[in-house]
């Protein structure tokens, strides 16, 4: 009897891991073509991992019914899949034609021992393959779950937190497996194995459902931040621009030219106070003669850069038409700009403005801290790299005009 209620036990608890992959990996088969419905990275499976964790669950749950043709079918075919799992990681190109077969390559390794394991039966040599597949994918599974839990970060070859915590009772299951002998029926009734698989079925969707609410949440609150951000970006480039456009009419008072003692006066003043104000320079008959002046060298050398430069001389000749213009010459310092003011009787004449995006950013945070001040602050820099990764492939600049 007590032989009898252990086997029950065991029975239950394979019942349980199983449902566990099966009902994880299902959410994730089904949340495919749901963007809505996807939780963190972290947190979810990637589709060809999802698509591997149901083919494993159904092979496993195979296994303990005892149904030797079904066993072996899914083993070769999760064989073949973790095979074109391993060729994608490996090739780049293909990786990027076929991403949604990308895993990392531990995890398509333990997928390809998984189906070895299902293509023999759990006997002889065979045992001794399953329990060691089974021991080294829970090892593996827990290591990784100790990367997250001392605050680590695996990179991209690194399986998710998700995965790392189905490695368990998939590694669990396969020892458990290993370990019994393969001729032993189901002792679980049809009800007590249903009332299982439901119970689990219903904790994990649950999980799953309170989690993707905080997702939902924290996505909503992230479109907010993303508004207000964009809002007080773009009141700040109006301010500056119309800052820059008072400096331009100022200089062309009466229709006469700024003197060498009034560009030094005012440049030297608004670099004192505007901080993000990197450099100022003054074109005269068609960039022919230029006066700048700059907040440090870095910055001076920026500018003659972009001056030397063909394109931004383009763009600069571009703006005869224009009263006023922005360009991002610039895709390894995404955050500097030029700010180009035509002088209003002078269309010949220019005045140029070097701003540092991040500090205009910061200046303006500073202004209005609020409960997504500390958050906003530390997505400065993250902000700085979209524009980077909005260049084109050619670093061709981008840049509006009025």
């Amino acid at each position: 009897m007590t032989l009898k209620n252990r086997e029950l036990a065991l029975q239950v608890a394979l019942v349980m891991l199983i449902s566990i992959i099966l009902t994880v990996a299902g959410i994730g088969v089904l949340s495919l073509g749901v963007p809505e419905a996807s939780l963190p990275s972290s947190f979810s499976l990637l589709p060809g991992g999802a698509l591997a964790g149901l083919l494993i669950g159904l092979g496993l749950l195979a296994s303990l019914l005892g149904r030797r043709g079904w066993r072996r079918l899914l083993g070769g075919s999760l064989v073949l899949f973790a095979t074109l799992l391993l060729t994608v990681g490996m090739m780049s190109q293909a990786a990027s034609q076929l991403g949604w077969l990308r895993v990392p390559i531990t995890s398509g390794l333990i997928v390809l021992m998984t189906g070895l394991c299902l293509l023999v039966a759990p006997r002889g040599w065979g045992k001794a393959a399953w329990l060691a597949v089974g021991t080294l994918t829970t090892v593996g599974g827990s290591l990784s779950l100790l990367h997250y839990a001392f605050g680590s970060h695996p990179d991209i070859s690194q399986p998710s937190f998700m995965a790392s915590l189905l490695f368990i009772p998939l590694g669990l299951a396969l020892a458990w497996l290993g370990f019994r002998p393969p001729e032993r029926g189901i002792l679980l009734s049809r009800q007590a194995t249903l009332a299982a698989v439901l119970g689990v079925a219903v904790s994990c969707t649950s999980w799953y459902l309170i989690h993707w609410q905080q997702h939902q949440g924290v996505l909503h609150d992230a479109n907010r931040l993303a508004s207000h951000l964009k809002e007080r970006t773009h009141q700040a480039l109006l301010n500056r621009e119309e800052t820059a456009r008072r400096m331009a009419e100022r200089w062309n008072l009466n229709g006469s030219l700024p003197t060498r003692e009034m560009l030094e006066q005012e440049a030297s003043s608004y670099l004192r106070d505007i901080p993000d104000l990197q450099a100022i320079a003054f074109l005269e008959e068609g960039q022919r003669n230029v006066w700048r002046r700059a907040r440090g060298p870095s910055a001076l050398l920026w500018l003659d850069d972009q001056l030397l430069d063909p394109k931004a001389l383009a763009w600069l000749e571009s703006q005869r038409e224009s009263s006023s213009g922005w360009l991002f010459p610039d895709a390894e310092q995404p955050q500097l700009a030029l700010l180009s003011v035509a002088l209003a009787n002078s269309p010949e004449h220019r005045l140029i403005w070097i701003m540092d995006f991040s500090l205009l950013l910061d200046h303006e945070l500073d202004s209005e801290p609020g409960p997504w001040y500390g958050l906003t602050r530390q997505g400065v820099g993250c902000l700085c790299c979209m524009w980077s990764s909005s260049m084109p492939s050619d670093q061709e600049a981008r840049g509006y005009q009025r």
